[in-house]
C-alpha cells in the first residue's frame, strides 16, 4: 500500500486527536474519503483481494508463494503450518 504525505498527515492528527490508532484496513481510507484525497484501487489487485473469504488449506496448497489473510481459526494455525512445512509450501 501506497501512502501519501498528506494521508499521514492525517493519520498523525487522528492519533493526536484520539491517542490511538485503529485498524488501518478502514481507517486509512476513511481518513483519506474525509480528507477528499484520491483513492486509487489497483486494476493489478482486482481478482487478488477477497473480502471475508473462507479459505481451506487447499485452496493455500494450490497457491504457493501467496499471502493469506486472516485466518481467524487460530486452533488450525499450528496444525496448517505442519502441513504446509510437510509439503514444502
Amino acid at each position: 500500500m501506497g501512502a501519501s504525505r498528506r494521508l499521514l498527515v492525517e493519520v498523525d492528527m487522528f492519533v493526536k486527536d484520539r491517542g490511538e490508532l485503529g485498524f488501518i484496513e478502514f481507517m486509512f481510507p476513511t481518513l483519506a474519503a474525509h480528507a477528499h484525497l484520491c483513492i486509487c484501487n489497483p486494476s493489478t489487485l482486482k481478482n487478488t483481494i477477497h473480502w471475508a473469504h473462507s479459505w481451506t488449506l487447499d485452496d493455500i496448497l494450490k497457491q504457493p508463494g501467496n499471502f493469506f489473510h486472516p485466518c481467524k481459526e487460530l486452533d488450525i494455525h499450528d496444525d496448517w503450518r505442519q502441513k504446509l512445512k510437510e509439503t514444502g509450501a
